[in-house]
């Protein structure tokens, strides 16, 4: 299972740097990238790509790898199965809220925490282990999404311009967190956000790169309409 948290401390050991080095060359500063290599502070997809140049890796190398927890209460056993040489069918879960850090969901409580209630969702050659499906259930996403609408997110997949995402960023307006549907175009020095909810889809937002709070929970690689 894929963590959020970065595995800094074992790149530097394996490359004999120091944050120093290292800031030199991501051009973040050593009081933020010795947070992230303790593990006291959040990365954004603006540092993750940095540091992916800089290590010269691909971004999902540098997150953190866990093994589920073994105790009574675990996350809930989703069947992933070879059904042939190349198609892997994989059930994932149906929720009806999007979870801040789903690949950190790990007992059952975590899961009814965001609406799960037993049901998944049999899909081909989904990426990731931590993907998972979403149930639109008000009417918030009109025109373009619908009741009942089903939308399959995956956290390990790159998301690019004109992507539809789940999105975690800071409201300035209205001083807080907001997780929420949007579609993101990636610039130089910006990232606009473009919200589908019907709260926000009138506040195109301009996000500073490397400064302004921005994060993507998933990347949507499947949607699903009811008729």
């Amino acid at each position: 299972m894929v963590s959020t948290k970065l595995r800094l401390r074992e790149l530097l050991v394996e490359r004999r740097w120091t944050i120093k080095r290292l800031s030199g060359k991501t051009g973040l500063s050593e009081s933020y990238l010795t947070h992230l290599k303790n593990g006291t502070r959040r990365w954004n997809e603006d540092t993750l790509a940095r540091l992916a140049v800089a290590f010269g890796l691909d971004p999902t190398d540098i997150f953190a790898f866990r093994t589920p927890p073994s105790k009574k209460g675990n996350k809930p056993s989703f069947i992933s199965e070879r059904a042939g040489k190349e198609d892997v069918v994989t059930h994932i879960p149906i929720i009806e809220k999007i979870p801040s850090h789903p690949a950190e969901l790990s007992s059952d409580e975590d899961y009814a925490a965001v609406g799960f209630t037993g049901f998944t969702f049999p899909a081909f050659n989904m990426s990731g282990k931590a993907s998972f499906g979403l149930r639109i259930k008000e009417d918030v996403y009109e025109p373009f999404l619908q009741v009942d609408d089903m939308l399959v997110f995956s956290p390990e997949v790159w998301s690019k311009t004109g992507d539809l995402v789940a999105t975690e960023f800071y409201s300035k307006k209205e001083e807080k967190l907001i997780i929420a549907l949007a579609r993101v175009n990636y610039l130089d020095d910006f990232v606009l956000i473009e919200c589908i909810h019907k709260k926000y889809k009138n506040e195109p937002l301009a996000l500073i790169r490397g400064k302004d709070h921005f994060r993507v929970i998933g990347k949507v690689i499947a949607r699903y309409q009811k008729y």
